[in-house]
């Protein structure tokens, strides 16, 4: 918050009464870093000759930088006790009640809007703060844990972000094995309802990750043998601590459904029989895991 006001009261309060456009936010932190970097041998004074720290009636230009740097704390809490992020901390002038999370959310945006986004997920993942849309996570603007918003933010919903790590993933080669973690925002099925639709995305938030299995011990489906009652037999080799889900769809394209409960492992290989209803001509099996 405190960034976004000195900027106003650096960049863009020296550009405005000269009609000049302000600069993005990138550009705006990097014309105030080389600035103050360079502050004692141009004392504020830009290339161009304007002075982006002016105080009129003080004369030392470190006072004016410093006025100009606590003047924008003291807009910056004013803004944060005032009305524009009432929503989120209710006026109140105590700085613990500031909580990051509480500003800086995101909604998982889908096509078609509504409650195939995330939230609402058609009411299975409501959003957790009252009164406030999306869902809070941490990173920021120019960080590592990719989350950005405007530098200029000033109101509630404006450190919001929409763009952020679609995949985070990191392998180690050794040889003979590969050993990989990854993680997806949302989940593995776009079915609403489904219990994919946002398996992986608690994870995501908290970024943690999956352990990605690329070896000879790799997940396979061991048999798929019709019965003499016309049920399906599946076995897969099963892995200590994994907990499975099967699906089925009539196309490879989907949708599709599970149809088993929560499977999980204890002996291998793991045996289960789906009796598919007579009128079905094709059907299509996967094995899921159940992530928590």
């Amino acid at each position: 918050m405190w960034r976004g006001q000195f900027i106003r009261n650096t960049v863009d309060a020296s550009l405005a009464p000269a009609s000049l456009p302000s600069p993005d936010s990138y550009a705006s932190l990097t014309a105030l870093r080389h600035l103050l970097d360079n502050f004692d041998a141009n004392e504020g004074v830009g290339a161009s000759g304007l002075n982006f720290f002016d105080v009129p009636g003080v004369e030392g230009a470190g006072d004016r930088r410093d006025i100009i740097i606590l003047k924008s704390l003291q807009d910056a809490l004013a803004l944060l006790s005032g009305e524009a992020f009432e929503a989120a901390f209710n006026r109140s002038t105590n700085q613990d009640d500031y909580r990051w999370g509480k500003v800086h959310r995101v909604v998982f945006a889908h096509e078609l809007d509504g409650q195939f986004s995330i939230p609402p997920a058609g009411g299975a993942f409501p959003a957790p703060l009252e009164g406030l849309p999306g869902i809070p996570t941490d990173g920021g603007f120019a960080t590592v844990d990719v989350a950005p918003h405007a530098a200029r933010a000033d109101d509630v919903n404006d450190f919001m972000f929409e763009h952020g790590p679609s995949r985070r993933f990191v392998a180690e080669l050794s040889p003979g094995h590969i050993r990989a973690e990854a993680m997806w925002p949302g989940g593995t099925s776009g079915v609403l309802g489904n219990p994919f639709y946002f398996n992986l995305l608690p994870l995501w938030l908290t970024n943690d990750a999956v352990p990605l299995e690329a070896s000879a011990s790799c997940f396979r489906v061991q048999r798929m043998l019709p019965q003499p009652d016309g049920s399906i037999l599946l076995e897969w080799e099963s892995q200590e601590g994994i907990v499975y889900v099967v699906e089925a769809a009539d196309s490879l394209m989907g949708p599709w459904t599970p149809i088993s409960a929560q499977i999980p492992s204890g002996h291998d290989p793991i045996e289960w029989e789906d009796s598919p209803p007579q009128d079905i001509n094709c059907r299509f099996y996967r094995i899921g895991q159940v992530f928590p």
